[in-house]
């Protein structure tokens, strides 16, 4: 069985960006990702980022669903 483990995405500046539960939040440190989901927000994908210091979020962007085997 997989287990998820986060979302991967292609921002809008073309880099492809992965989001990991337990990571840090895109290097830093400081911000440990505690959940990772995507949401249709009007007919566009929403993936939201919780973190130990807040939410980001990205929209409109091509998403890939990860998981562990």
């Amino acid at each position: 069985m997989k287990t998820f483990k986060g979302v991967s995405i292609i921002d809008t500046d073309c880099k492809k960006k992965e989001f990991i539960i337990g990571a840090p939040f895109l290097g830093d440190e400081s911000r440990e990702i505690e959940e990772v989901y995507v949401e249709d927000w009007h007919q566009y994908p929403l993936v939201i980022v919780k973190t130990s210091l807040g939410e980001q979020h990205f929209a409109d962007v091509a998403f890939e669903m990860l998981y562990e085997e």
